[in-house]
């Protein structure tokens, strides 16, 4: 399983060199993360493990213990209302 360790914010640049290994779709209202898993769009797991609750915007990466980013995205619906339960 991966482990998210930290956040970096949406830059708007291409600069950052760390790999892309995967992606997430987050329901608005479980954006505010500090300890829990989520799910990657190609079924992996991530646990997050932040030292202080966040909140995840568009554009924000999930930095993967040992190497690379998670790119964050969201959906404006609930999670009752996506079937994620």
């Amino acid at each position: 399983m991966l482990k998210a360790i930290a956040v970096k914010g949406a830059s708007g640049d291409d600069s950052d060199t760390e790999p892309l290994v995967g992606r997430a779709v987050l329901p608005h209202d479980e954006r505010h993360l500090r300890r829990r898993t989520i799910r990657l769009d190609d079924g992996r797991t991530v646990l997050v493990d932040l030292p202080a609750t966040v909140v995840l915007g568009a554009g924000d990466r999930l930095v993967i213990e040992g190497g690379g980013v998670v790119a964050v995205s969201y959906t404006h619906l609930r999670a009752h209302e996506t079937g994620r339960n």
